[in-house]
């Protein structure tokens, strides 16, 4: 089919032009891959320009806010004003949950209310800091470039999110597997044998009476162990989509050796990077300090940070407060305290995230390294306690015959 459109470019221009395509959806994507902001789409007879409607997902994801956020300062750094900004992004979002919370933000825009406040109140799940950072580009006359620092923390956010995922697929698949074949050896293979515990004359070992009975429990009572194993999953997803689940649970591997190094490492990362933005947007270092804390849930680092931030209430230096309560390492301390003298702090947490940045990846590696042949050995070991006291298990059977 084919249709006409109008968007928006990336200098904040109105263009217009003709589109060959299936259906709407992939007009949609056509003009987003040549970097243009939807409005409208329509037929080319057609008298009327109508706005594309699809229904809207569950909610938007950090990756797709994060993008929203570069559209609306790339039209604000062009020269289109804040409103105007704001109606462009609801009309060419409308398909998804960001159009309805702009078309809000446009109507509080419109009735006086300041951005950031807006912003705070249309419930699109933004880090506290994007708030702060509107607020200080409000301040300063430099939104749209505060925006696209929020942009780009949220972007460095999900980064560090996607990779630690990726860093554990394989060993998810691996652990998977392995637990799927001991659970068929124990449905299939094991309860063969499980008449031998039955047989007086059969001398087996313990390992042996182990193995048959829990293969002969798992053959009796298989819909139940798979429905609670469901049920379990279940919980633990569901339990997991929250952010207090996912904070206890970071904090319990935090405890850990290897893993715990790995996490603190992405957690300074992420955390320097959030000061950087706001430092270098004006944001007063006490207010700034406090923001970026927000950002950071492992309880221990919380609680160093906030001994830092007292520190600097009482006027310490910064750089004296981070090293008193071992916050960073010493070529970190190093970093800000030169960033302080030379007045380039912003500057100098930008470069010690982008240093943890990099001991977050050699720590996942070195993790990865120790993950695999951990998984290995230990579906290894539980298989081979199966086969072994399967063995012995036939082993009595010859005893038997004799």
């Amino acid at each position: 089919m084919e249709l006409r459109y109008r968007a928006i470019d990336a200098g904040g221009r109105t263009v217009e032009g003709e589109l060959e395509v299936a259906n709407e959806a992939d007009a949609v994507d056509e003009l987003r891959r040549r970097q243009l902001i939807p409005v409208e789409l329509a037929a080319p007879r057609a008298t009327a320009m109508r706005t594309v409607t699809v229904r809207a997902p569950r909610r938007a994801s950090k990756a797709q806010l994060a993008l929203v956020l570069r559209e609306l300062a790339t039209m604000l750094a062009a020269g289109v004003g804040l409103a105007e900004a704001v109606e462009n992004v609801a009309t060419a979002h409308r398909a998804d949950r960001v159009g309805p919370a702009f078309d809000r933000l446009g109507r509080k825009l419109r009735s006086g209310e300041a951005f950031a406040p807006a912003l705070e109140s249309v419930a699109l799940d933004l880090p506290d800091y994007v708030t702060v950072l509107a607020r200080a580009g409000e301040l300063t006359g430099k939104l749209a470039q505060s925006l696209a620092d929020a942009a780009a923390q949220m972007e460095y956010d999900e980064q560090v999110r996607q990779d630690a995922r990726n860093a554990l697929v394989y060993p998810t698949i691996l652990v998977t597997a392995g637990l799927a074949a001991v659970a068929i050896v124990f449905a299939v293979v094991v309860p063969r044998f499980a008449s031998l515990l039955t047989n007086p004359r059969a001398d087996l070992p313990a390992i042996s009476v182990i193995v048959l009975r829990l293969g002969l429990f798992s053959r009796q009572y298989w819909p139940l162990l798979a429905g609670t194993a469901v049920v379990l999953i279940a919980f633990a997803v569901a339990a997991l989509r929250t952010r207090a689940a996912r904070v206890r649970l970071l904090n319990f591997f935090a405890r850990w050796p290897v893993v715990g190094p790995w996490i603190e490492s992405s957690t300074v990362a992420t955390w320097s990077s959030v000061l950087s933005a706001l430092v270098a947007n004006r944001v007063p270092i006490i207010e700034a300090l406090a923001q970026a804390r927000a950002s950071v849930p492992l309880a221990g680092l919380q609680h160093r940070l906030d001994l830092a931030g007292r520190d600097v209430k009482a006027g310490v230096r910064l750089a004296e407060s981070l090293e008193t309560h071992r916050v960073l390492d010493a070529t970190s301390i190093s970093l800000v305290r030169v960033g302080e003298r030379a007045g380039e702090l912003a500057a100098m947490l930008a470069a010690i995230a982008r240093y943890w940045g990099d001991i977050n990846r050699n720590r996942m590696k070195r993790l990865l390294a120790l993950l695999e042949p951990i998984a290995i050995l230990a579906i290894g070991a539980a298989i081979g306690f199966v086969m072994f006291g399967v063995m012995l298990a036939i082993a009595s059977l010859s005893n038997l015959a004799v």
